[in-house]
C-alpha cells in the first residue's frame, strides 16, 4: 500500500510540474477506489503519451 501511495504521489508531482491540471481535477469528482484506479490508469497513459512511449494499453488496442 506505502509504495502505491508514494507512486501516487509522484505521478501528482507530475502532473503539477507539467500544469496537467484536468486530471488533478478529477481527483475531486473520485468517490470510489474503481474511480481512483481508473484515473491513474488515464493518467500514466497521458504520461507515457507526453514522453513518447508505447505503453502496455496501445499494444493492447
Amino acid at each position: 500500500m506505502e509504495k502505491g501511495l508514494t507512486s501516487l504521489v509522484a505521478l501528482l508531482r507530475y502532473f503539477v510540474d507539467r500544469k496537467e491540471f484536468d486530471v488533478i481535477n478529477k481527483l475531486k469528482e473520485v468517490k470510489t477506489l474503481d474511480e481512483l484506479m481508473g484515473l491513474i490508469t488515464e493518467a500514466l497513459w497521458v504520461a507515457r503519451k507526453q514522453r513518447g512511449e508505447k505503453g502496455r494499453d496501445e499494444e493492447d488496442r
